[in-house]
């Protein structure tokens, strides 16, 4: 696998204006909001316990696959991933990722790439701590293997808003292929996920 830059390759996506378009850049905002309640979610009285996270036992019996997903109500989906990104990574990390340069702010084109980087950075940092977060707990295989697929549906309907351009069955094929050999660090996760946008550029041309 050859590391590949993530904003050369969003520089020539065809549909970058598309994703610059669709992000919501008040990112870290949005977690704060989610991670105070404001949505409203509520988790079930019986908790799991894993790494200090505390998640229901509906969802860690969920498997996140297309059935699943497509069955879920979007808003549960997306309340379920932030959390989970958000315990992956700290807040500390959220803010540094999303400061930016000065030069990297010396033109639009300039910030969307920087905010587009970020974006792509924050999902590969989130997949790349998931094995730790579940090594110790129980069926941490199978735990982890369907956190990842939370996350990366995350990645493709959160963060990079794909929804529209990319079918879900068609995001949860690629999720399969990549799951079958994941990888095992934030810079493989990046090469992943960039190949990934990539893929989806070519399917939405």
């Amino acid at each position: 696998m050859t590391a590949s830059n993530p904003r050369t390759l969003i520089n020539l996506c065809p549909f970058r204006d598309r994703l610059s378009q669709a992000i919501d850049f008040s990112y870290p905002t949005l977690f704060k909001r989610s991670f105070t309640g404001g949505r409203g979610y509520k988790f079930n009285e019986t908790r799991y316990n894993a790494g200090h996270i505390f998640l229901d036992i509906k969802t860690m019996q969920l498997d996140y696959t297309f059935q699943c997903l497509s069955a879920m109500p979007r808003e549960e989906r997306e309340e379920l991933s932030l959390r989970m990104v958000h315990r992956l990574v700290p807040e500390d990390y959220l803010s540094e990722i999303f400061t930016f340069d000065t030069e990297e702010t010396e033109s639009e084109e300039k910030l969307q790439e920087a905010q587009l980087d970020a974006m792509l950075r924050l999902n590969a940092i989130a997949l790349s701590q998931l094995p730790a977060l579940f090594q110790d707990s129980e069926n941490a295989a199978q735990n982890i293997l369907r956190m990842q697929r939370l996350v990366l549906w995350h990645f493709y309907a959160i963060s990079f808003r794909l929804e529209q351009a990319i079918a879900l069955e068609v995001h949860c094929n690629h999720v399969e292929v990549i799951l079958k050999q994941s990888p095992e660090n934030t810079l493989e996760w990046v090469t992943t996920l960039t190949d990934l946008l990539r893929q989806y550029a070519k399917i939405a041309q």
